[in-house]
């Protein structure tokens, strides 16, 4: 939170108060504003420009607010819409609403083959049947987990297809892998730095800002 915002925060958390709700409403007030001055910006009036950004300096002061109410800075915000744009450049699935069966695949498409070898490869497994089988070895079962953890979260396949992959492993075991790897991301440093990692290099993304699922 840079000192700017904590101090926007402050002021409006003085005037305005702490109900988040009304806070939300004054924000849906303010795009309708700001909506207003981008139709005279499109009809060129006079003054049209100076009162747009008045308005969007007035919806960006609003936002700030409710993003001091839930605890998280706007460029946690921003970090995380860099997350998603970059993640999209490999899948352009992730986290929208598509068939892919419908969709023409691009070459950039992120999938479950190469996330399992992605991860198998960052821990020295060159043949992955070496991770796919019923070993209990510790950097085997964290192999099968994390590829659990990246595909649940780059990709829109359900978990059976995921488990699938891995010596077919039912739903609820890759449910279980998914919260076994965020408990560690959240309690085990050494994990969580070495997770990114290799998070940064399956996505094919620069080191970010990174929050546990």
């Amino acid at each position: 939170m840079t000192e700017t915002e904590q101090t926007a925060i402050d002021l409006f958390t003085e005037k305005y108060g702490k109900d988040l709700f009304a806070r939300f409403d004054k924000l849906d007030e303010e795009y309708n504003e700001l909506r207003e001055a981008l139709e005279d910006y499109k009809n060129h009036l006079p003054g049209s420009r100076e009162h747009l950004i008045d308005e969007l300096s007035d919806v960006s002061a609003v936002k700030t607010h409710i993003c001091g109410l839930l605890g998280v800075s706007n460029d946690k915000l921003l970090t995380n819409a860099i997350i998603k744009v970059k993640i999209r450049e490999v899948n352009p699935y992730y986290m929208k609403e598509i068939k892919e069966e419908n969709v023409i695949p691009e070459k950039k498409e992120l999938t479950l083959d190469y996330i399992l070898e992605r991860t198998c490869s960052f821990y020295g497994y060159e043949d992955i049947a070496d991770c796919i089988t019923d070993s209990r070895k510790k950097d085997v079962v964290k192999v099968r987990q994390q590829y659990c953890y990246i595909a649940k979260e780059a990709t829109t396949k359900s978990l059976s297809v995921i488990g699938s992959k891995i010596g077919n492993r039912d739903h609820a075991t890759v449910m279980h892998a998914i919260k076994q790897v965020n408990n560690l991301l959240q309690t085990d440093k050494k994990y969580r730095d070495e997770f990114i990692e290799l998070r940064n290099k399956v996505l094919g993304i620069t080191p970010v800002v990174f929050e546990p699922m």
